[in-house]
């Protein structure tokens, strides 16, 4: 799951002052019907944004305009457009304080994953020719018509997509400062996932140069096991609407000595009151979050309903299983089922089996037969030392980094971010447990 104005490249932070409002994206993510690869990814640099509201929803050729947001001029130009992923952006050329060309020229020296399309009141051959020669795709006479604005981005979303096939996921788009975005998700309870994840946290931003926060939509479970102490829910910024940026969210953020900060969604259950996940909440703290943060882990309660729709604002989904039972696996796989496409692509969908215990469950084999996916990694079973890293509030990455069971979580942690972590003997970091290093 924004604005802009000059400033050479740097990829992905998320939204402050431009960016849609709250209620925006609430609205925006309930009319919502299909979140799926065949969305064309819309973004507009425009003083006059009310002009462009025909454009959400709009169907074309090769599926359905999604307008992901207005970039602000004066903005950092490449950051914002890293934050939105957007495949087109439309220019407004006959405000020459918005610097459309100049700026188109910048998104095709950064070889970002964009198509440029520029806006004029009249046609204007040398405005089209300088545009064409600063890297803009085509150009559009306004008003605007929904036919006239549908066929040219279909033209322009083919070209885009056979020169940059993965879009955003491309290695050359996540240069700089560009915040990664993982889920961690699971069909059925009790299969290690909140231990799975403050390991995660703890190892990537020790053993890596991320700076690493964990986002616990649990009610506090992420906090016992660091042993931390949270001294307010992120639930209470739901009321905050558009006034959300860092200075506020940091007040609900607690640090852990590995470096990773930990936001939780609630300090403890209540069972008073129905659970949900708020996705239009959700992406908003991400894009704000995303502005001081590398890798941003998201721990999800069980999702069902409306609720899954917070899985396409992912960049990876980490479906936690284990191998233990034929009901976990047979729900794992109905849950699979229900994401693949429609909420995530196949190809960022990672099936992580937890506590794999090959003596006293099902074969990986066995597994990936049963799910009809391969598995992505492995953590294997150690009960001893995952009940005591619980019981102290002390992450096993830490207590035993040559661990078996560290090296899973660490194998898991490198398919993540493309990385050799460095290991306990390199000693990249450490852990500090009265104050970070």
């Amino acid at each position: 799951m924004v604005c802009c104005r000059s400033s050479p490249r740097a990829p992905h932070p998320r939204a402050e002052r431009g960016t849609p409002s709250v209620s925006y994206l609430r609205d925006r993510l309930l009319r919502m019907t299909d979140i799926t690869p065949n969305m064309v990814r819309v973004a507009v640099l425009d003083k006059e944004p009310d002009s462009y509201a025909m454009l959400d929803g709009l169907a074309i050729q090769s599926g359905q305009v999604q307008l992901v947001g207005f970039l602000t001029p004066d903005k950092d130009w490449g950051d914002q457009l890293a934050r939105l992923r957007p495949d087109i952006v439309l220019l407004d050329g006959d405000d020459p304080g918005l610097e459309a060309i100049a700026k188109t020229e910048q998104i095709t020296l950064a070889n970002l994953p964009v198509a440029c399309v520029l806006l004029w009141s009249q046609e204007d051959t040398r405005q089209i020719r300088h545009a064409m020669r600063a890297g803009a795709e085509d150009f559009l006479i306004k008003p605007l018509a929904a036919e006239q604005v549908g066929a040219v981005c279909g033209e322009v979303l083919s070209m885009v997509r056979e020169r940059f096939p993965l879009g955003w996921g491309a290695s050359g788009t996540r240069a700089g400062h560009y915040c990664q975005v993982t889920g961690l998700v699971c069909a059925k309870s009790g299969v290690g996932k909140t231990t799975l994840a403050t390991n995660l946290a703890a190892l990537i931003a020790a053993e890596t140069d991320r700076r690493t926060a964990l986002i616990d939509l649990q009610p506090g479970y992420a906090a016992v096991l660091l042993n931390l102490q949270p001294s307010r829910p992120l639930a209470e910024a739901l009321q905050l609407g558009d006034e959300l940026d860092q200075e506020v969210l940091r007040a609900f953020s607690v640090g852990h000595a590995s470096g990773a900060d930990l936001y939780t969604w609630q300090l403890q259950p209540d069972f008073r009151e129905p659970y949900e996940v708020q996705p239009d909440f959700l992406q908003a703290v991400l894009q704000v979050l995303a502005a001081q943060y590398d890798h941003a882990l998201v721990l999800f309660p069980r999702l069902a309903g409306e609720a899954l729709r917070a899985l396409a604002i992912m960049d990876d989904v980490l479906v936690v299983t284990t191998g233990s039972d034929l009901l976990t696996l047979r729900d794992t796989r109905i849950f699979l089922d229900t994401i693949e496409e429609a909420y995530v692509t196949k190809e960022n969908i990672r099936i992580i089996l937890n506590r794999y215990d090959r003596a006293h469950g099902f074969s990986q084999e066995d597994v990936e037969r049963t799910l009809r996916r391969k598995i992505a990694a492995t953590v294997p079973s150690d009960y001893e030392a995952t009940s005591a890293s619980i019981n102290l509030g002390i992450p096993f990455v830490t207590q035993h980094p040559r661990s078996d069971l560290a090296q899973g979580v660490r194998n898991v942690a490198s398919a993540l971010t493309g990385a050799t972590l460095a290991g306990p003997d390199e000693g990249r970091r450490g852990f500090a447990f009265f104050g970070r290093k």
